[in-house]
């Protein structure tokens, strides 16, 4: 019986602090396919388009910065090596998170 008390407690404790994985939610492209592969964690899909929109509107105002704050969500771009012009963009605000590619 202690046997299986124990064993079900270290099983309890396992599943307790086990970490869970968060299924990104895939949102499609805006603004014509410029923004791409765009993904969210925490937020809607919604949410997540228009926060790419704010981000190219952003560049578009002549903001080049690799890091800024887009509608509340901290963002930075990292340079895609293979590409002259395209960047991983990654935004975040408490724990969500939403990744996409803007390319030309």
């Amino acid at each position: 019986m202690l046997r299986r008390t124990t064993l079900a407690l270290a099983t309890a404790l396992l599943l307790a602090v086990a970490p869970t994985a968060a299924t990104a939610n895939r949102c499609g492209t805006t603004n014509g396919g410029f923004n791409s592969h765009i993904t969210v964690n925490g937020a809607s899909c919604t949410t997540a388009r228009a926060v790419t929109r704010a981000w190219l509107r952003s560049v578009q105002h002549g903001n080049t910065s690799t890091h800024r704050v887009v509608m509340g969500w901290s963002c930075s771009n990292t340079p895609i090596p293979q590409s002259s012009a395209a960047v991983h963009i990654r935004c975040t605000r408490g724990g969500a998170v939403i990744r996409w590619v803007a390319a030309p």
